[in-house]
């Protein structure tokens, strides 16, 4: 008995854990919506697991001071993780400018004046890559389906279907093919 009411907290707390590294209210006036408080989750988990294992006060109550100590060290981990993050973003970034400002560099070091100045403009003209310019990968023409999704869109250049079928297979076994 002990051993599975464990496993449903080891689990519940791993669950809450996990919830409360996502965000939770819908009920926030724009930005991100408001996280629950570790003393919030440990109440709503201890309520729930009271009432569906019927548990006594006593081990509600050590429950719920379970659940709010590995909360809140779930919280303090997540944010150190995520300031960590920025701060990798940030030098990233920075070694970024640095590189693009080295090839600007080089490049004036190599064309001549004209030859840099036309270059300049190109570069202007290029797309940029990035979180800014809504980075995602390749578009539809390059191995992308509908909408920007991943796949193809069923259908090769002359707009006819290809699948399994079509490749001589379909669920595994050898199929015979239409001959047009």
């Amino acid at each position: 008995m002990k051993k599975s009411v464990l496993a449903v907290l080891t689990a519940a707390v791993m669950t809450i854990a996990s919830a409360a590294a996502q965000p939770q209210n819908q009920n926030h006036k724009g930005g991100k919506p408001e996280r629950p408080t570790p003393e919030q989750i440990a109440k709503h988990h201890t309520e729930r697991l009271t009432k569906e294992l019927n548990l006594t006060k006593e081990q509600s109550d050590k429950i719920y001071e379970a659940t709010l100590k590995r909360t809140a060290e779930a919280q303090k981990k997540n944010e150190t993780r995520r300031e960590a993050a920025a701060e990798a973003r940030k030098k990233a970034d920075a070694e970024m400018a640095a590189y693009r400002q080295k090839a600007k560099e080089d490049m004036k070091a190599i064309l001549t004046s004209e030859q840099y100045e036309k270059w300049s403009k190109m570069e202007q003209k290029r797309p940029q890559h990035g979180r800014a310019q809504g980075q995602g990968g390749p578009g539809p023409e390059h191995g992308r389906g509908p909408k920007g999704k991943p796949g193809f869109d069923g259908h090769d250049k002359d707009g006819r279907g290809h699948g399994p079928a079509e490749h001589g297979r379909h669920n595994g076994k050898k199929v015979a093919k239409d001959k047009e």
